[in-house]
């Protein structure tokens, strides 16, 4: 379990870096530090044994993932001109990140409480978002990049 919270804490560092450089105004780079800062200290109090599954950690980062992706749709649906955001790459991988922290939300948060032998029934929702995502990601990274200014 170890691994665990290993992958939550290098998603975490990722994802703060990526929305961090995406945003364009100071006050949600500030905020997208802030909450990766709320979200460490909830990940460091709250995780008392390295081998149980971090439940809190994998909530929280969720939660947090799910404010910055919003907040980055915000971002792009409000320039001052128009911007044909289906041909977007960053709008395709936002949206994998929204679609899977928004769906596996609650499979993290209820994970201890499943009985272990009915855990790799609930995984197959992992799988299926997981599925998604990494095709939302692909058509994100196939995108020709365009100009937004």
């Amino acid at each position: 379990m170890p691994i665990f919270h290993l992958n939550v804490l290098v998603s975490l560092f990722f994802f703060t870096l990526i929305y961090y450089y995406l945003f364009h105004k100071p006050v949600l780079k500030k905020v997208t530090v802030a909450i990766a800062g709320i979200t460490l200290a909830l990940m460091l109090y709250f995780n008392n044994n390295i081998y149980e599954y971090p439940t809190v950690s994998n909530t929280s980062l969720s939660i947090s993932l799910i404010i910055l992706s919003l907040i980055y749709f915000y971002q792009l649906l409000n320039p001052l001109k128009y911007v044909e955001i289906e041909k977007q790459g960053l709008f395709w991988i936002n949206a994998g990140v929204l679609f899977y922290s928004s769906v596996n939300i609650f499979l993290f948060m209820l994970l201890t409480q499943i009985p272990v032998d009915d855990r790799p029934n609930y995984y197959i929702i992992n799988s299926i978002t997981n599925i998604i995502a990494n095709i939302l990601f692909s058509v994100g990274l196939l995108c020709k990049p365009q100009k937004t200014t």
